[in-house]
């Protein structure tokens, strides 16, 4: 029985995990003093396993990373994804798929379309 996404979002999402990564890095070189102090927040509730409450945190850097960077930005595309994770761990899966496949839907724009072999279902 499959799981709760389809095999290709969830394979591509994969590569998407690594680029995840990177938002973190960028929320703390101080492009705002406000996302910096939010993105250290949402790393604290992480560390504590408090998902439910990293969610409007998520959704607020995400608000601030859009508007400074517009909405098919790679840093937009990060935390698109930071906030779909949360919510994937809260078992929140009709909110969380259509912003993987946002993000994706970013990234491929960005970098190009992922190995194809990855879309196979």
């Amino acid at each position: 029985m499959p799981g709760p996404f389809h095999k290709p979002v969830c394979l591509t999402l994969l590569v998407l995990l690594n680029l995840a990564a990177n938002f973190s890095a960028w929320a703390q070189t101080g492009q705002s003093n406000e996302a910096e102090g939010l993105a250290k927040k949402l790393t604290e509730l992480r560390q504590q396993n408090k998902y439910t409450e990293a969610v409007p945190v998520a959704r607020h850097i995400l608000d601030l990373v859009e508007k400074a960077n517009g909405p098919s930005h790679t840093k937009t595309a990060f935390a698109v994804n930071d906030l779909a994770t949360l919510y994937q761990i809260i078992g929140d899966y009709p909110r969380a798929e259509p912003l993987f496949q946002r993000s994706l839907r970013i990234c491929e724009l960005a970098f190009g379309r992922c190995d194809e072999r990855l879309r196979e279902g």
